[in-house]
Parts: structure tokens; sequence; C-alpha cells
């Protein structure tokens, strides 16, 4: 089976590739724009394509079991251009429409919750939802990891840790409790339930133990 992540090299692409690196019958791609990292994994095949001024990475999608988009941000940066509809909606849409005619599956990593702050970080992820479902019918599925962190990325797991502090000594638990994931955890038991029902191959990721599982 042929898996391409899109947005391997950062934190949610990276640690799902690292627990799908454990089956070694895999055959796992990633591309992003900086290719081969110093803490790149073993087995894995780095692409290094810019999505909206490549063409060589169509074939390696189009010719994948599995494309997963783990492609996006969590905040606007300014200072480097990067903003919801640029860094996020444009690439999942020329990621859709590359595959289109082929008879993959499409993987999307998204949200359904969010702090009132990030409003248009989830209306970015339901863009892309729609534009896949409008698209690609039941090949889309998307899964709902909640806000995920990392203590190797400073930008997101101080806030997270401050939001984890107001979690325990503030009275907001119901709001923050929904909101937040630690490390490289998808909680997707829906997912799987869905996949098997239409009896399609199935990609199951779920947290457990601060862990990336995986069933097809």
């Amino acid at each position: 089976m042929k898996i391409t992540v899109v947005g391997g090299t950062g934190l949610v692409g990276q640690g799902i590739l690292s627990e799908l690196s454990k089956d070694k019958s895999l055959d796992l791609h990633s591309i992003s724009r900086n290719g081969k990292r110093p803490n790149s994994i073993t087995g894995i095949t780095y692409n290094s394509f810019d999505l909206a001024h490549d063409t060589n990475w169509h074939y390696l999608l189009q010719t994948s079991d599995w494309v997963i988009d783990c492609v996006g941000i969590l905040f606007p940066n300014e200072s480097k251009n990067q903003t919801y509809e640029n860094s996020s909606i444009q690439p999942a849409k020329l990621i859709i429409d590359n595959i289109v005619d082929s008879d993959n599956k499409f993987l999307f990593i998204s949200a359904n919750s969010a702090p009132f702050f990030l409003n248009n970080y989830l209306q970015a992820k339901r863009t892309v939802e729609n534009y896949a479902s409008r698209k690609l019918g039941n090949r889309a599925i998307s899964v709902y990891p909640g806000l995920v962190y990392s203590r190797f990325r400073k930008s997101n797991y101080y806030p997270s840790v401050i939001m984890t502090f107001q979690h325990k000594h503030l009275y907001i638990k119901d709001l923050l409790n929904k909101h937040l994931k630690s490390a490289y955890f998808l909680h997707t038991k829906k997912v799987l339930r869905r996949m098997l029902a239409k009896k399609t191959p199935c990609l199951y990721l779920y947290n457990s133990r601060n862990k990336v599982s995986y069933v097809f």
C-alpha cells in the first residue's frame, strides 16, 4: 500500500509517518517544501515540492492509495505572508483537484472545535472539507484531532500549556477539555466505524498513551 503525506515534515505529518513506518510493508512518501530534514524518519521517501509551482508531485499523488493532507497553519503570520487562504485552503484544493480522476482515498486532518479566537481557523477547515466532499464524494474522509501540540514545537506548546493551566485552575474546564490533545495524537474512532461500514480500506488513527495507531 502506497501512502503519501502532504506536509509530512510538519508536527502531525511526522507523527503519522513515524507510526506508519513501523509497518515495513507500506510504501511511504512525504511531500513538503523542505524535503528531508535532520530528524527525518528512516524508510520514508522525502520529496521537496512547491505545490503551487511544481507539477512533479502530481503523479505521486495520483498513484498513491491514500493521500493524507497535513498542510496548514494554526495562526496566520503577516510577516511571512501566511494566511489561511494561501497556506491551508489553496494547497488543499490543489491536492484534491489533482486526484479527482484517481481511485484513491483522501484523508484530511481537520478540526471541529477550537477556542473562539480560532474561528477563522475552523472556517478554513470547513471550506476544505466542503470542497473535498463536493469533488471526491465518499473518497474524502475528515478526522478531528482537536488542537495538536508538542513540546518540540514551541510556537504551539506554550499557548497550550497556558490553556492547560487554566483548564486545571479556572472555571472553564468544560470549554477547554474538548479542545486539547497532546503531542501527535488523533482521536478518530468514529472514522473507523464509518469506513468499516462502507467496507473500504481503512486508516484508523487514535489517541492511545501518546501514540498514533492505525489499522488497514
